[in-house]
């Protein structure tokens, strides 16, 4: 019996202690996931509205998790993460529209999730309405405006409108357990708006002193002159006894004398008209077109691409979406080869064949660097006069034949086989000087854009042959590309 006994005694304190160690060992668990930021879901960025006239989506902007659980009336649309205060962590910024009932049913607003001591895991800590309401024109910043080594969060993007609307939020400073809280100092709106950030010494950038504040330069028609391309340009400077950006000028600018009835045309709040008006090749005014150095663009709306040539490079962009302003298009675009990178332009047109361009990259990223692509373009006409429509003596569209190789020309569709490499996609024609050139356009992973010389000739008796040499187009001409030449052969009726 006393065995019995001794045997109960010690299951019992061995299940006792299994016990204390499972409870010590759950409670170790349940503090340390408490210290741990709370995921609650997983959204994959995007917005049915936002789709460009081919119906393409909008720029995938990757997958987020946001922190934080949204609100009953709030549909999250995009989560960025990033520093804002310089401490160990990084704090988020979500992007929601309301959906409730009231002014701010259907708008844009920002909310920031944060962490502190003081509190368990992630809160909502601030949260304020945006006048942007075109998500694809939205774009975050963190940058220091004021010169003060805090940064500010700077919104800008489009309006109902189709005004560009800048707004910016200073930190306030609060308590601990508060979180990050901030107040407007600035809610600009105009045709154009933009930053001009002053120059700040060597000793600013190693933090040893403070900088100059930021202005903010509005640009909107003046109303006091009938050419439509006059301008007042309004500058709006950092008051530090009010605590917000007031404005200090007002200046007119004087547009250049375009025909009246070019600009009518071509300013007509249409998107298409403006467009039509950009297709072509445009370089850089302060160069020259023969400058070896000079930057080019190339717009090819019916291709849906943007090209940006610098020296020996090029960057190909998928042109989605254009939004009209009263002096030009706000344009979104995406890079074909890094299709998270996206390039938003602001283009105005400033002569019959002049435009001004400011070009930034749509990144939440603490930089303060000169775009490279902003200034002022005019037309390239020699080098980018459309071609008739057939590159030679004879249309090239029809069946083409060779050594292992077939190639088939619709109207402005083709499919090419060498060997066992086939791709598919569009063709568009276009001269270099005495050069007839065609460019094909590949749809489809993985595909590529080429540029061919296209010789043809007529071998009689009712055959003719083909010759495409591979180039690259530079500044200069079309240059050979180290790739075998295409030669085929087509029968045709007299």
């Amino acid at each position: 019996m006393k065995k019995l006994a001794t045997s109960i005694f010690l299951v019992v304190c061995a299940v006792a202690v299994v016990f204390i160690g499972w409870y010590w060992w759950k409670s170790a668990n349940e503090r340390r996931d408490a210290s741990r930021p709370v995921i609650t879901r997983r959204l994959v960025v995007a917005d049915a509205a936002s789709t460009d006239k081919q119906g393409l989506a909008a720029p995938d902007r990757g997958v987020a998790t946001n922190r934080i659980d949204a609100l009953p009336d709030e549909v999250v649309l995009d989560v960025e993460s990033l520093n804002l205060d310089a401490d160990e962590g990084e704090e988020q910024i979500m992007t929601v529209r309301k959906t409730g009932a009231g002014a701010s049913g259907g708008g844009l607003a920002i909310v920031i999730a944060d962490t502190v001591p003081g509190r368990r895991g992630w809160f909502r800590s601030w949260e304020s309405p945006i006048p942007v309401t075109k998500l694809t024109t939205l774009q975050l910043q963190a940058r220091d405006v004021i010169g003060d080594h805090w940064l500010s969060i700077v919104v800008t993007g489009m309006n109902e409108k189709n005004e560009q609307t800048l707004t910016i939020f200073r930190e306030v400073r609060g308590s601990e357990n508060t979180g990050l809280q901030y107040a407007p100092i600035a809610s600009v709106v105009g045709d154009s708006v933009r930053i001009e950030d002053a120059d700040r010494p060597e000793s600013y950038q190693l933090g040893q002193t403070e900088g100059a504040p930021s202005v903010i330069l509005s640009f909107s028609k003046d109303a006091a002159s009938q050419n439509p391309l006059d301008q007042l340009r309004t500058t709006w400077s950092w008051d530090p006894k009010k605590k917000s950006y007031e404005i200090t000028a007002k200046d007119p600018i004087p547009g250049a004398q375009v025909e009246r009835d070019i600009a009518n045309k071509v300013l007509t709040g249409r998107e298409s008209d403006f467009e039509n008006f950009l297709q072509g090749v445009w370089y850089d005014a302060s160069m020259g077109p023969k400058d070896p150095k000079t930057r080019l663009l190339v717009f090819d709306r019916a291709g849906n691409s943007i090209v940006f040539y610098s020296g020996d490079s090029q960057e190909v962009f998928h042109w989605n979406e254009s939004h009209a302003t009263r002096t030009g298009l706000y344009v979104g675009a995406q890079n074909e080869s890094v299709p998270t990178l996206r390039r938003l332009m602001d283009i105005e047109m400033t002569g019959a064949d002049a435009i001004s361009v400011r070009v930034f990259e749509d990144l939440l990223m603490k930089i303060e660097s000169e775009n490279r692509w902003d200034g002022n373009y005019r037309r390239f006409h020699e080098d980018a006069q459309p071609a008739a429509k057939s590159p030679g003596p004879l249309p090239i569209e029809g069946l083409w034949t060779g050594d292992a190789v077939k190639l088939v020309f619709g109207a402005s569709s083709y499919t090419l086989s060498q060997g066992d490499v086939s791709s598919a996609g569009r063709w568009i024609q276009y001269t270099v000087g005495k050069d007839s050139l065609i460019e094909l356009i590949g749809e489809g992973p993985g595909a590529k854009r080429r540029n061919f010389i296209v010789e043809i000739t007529s071998a009689g008796n009712g055959v003719r042959s083909v010759v495409l040499t591979p180039v690259i187009p530079t500044i200069n001409g079309p240059e050979r590309a180290e790739e075998p030449r295409i030669q085929a052969t087509q029968s045709y009726r007299r």
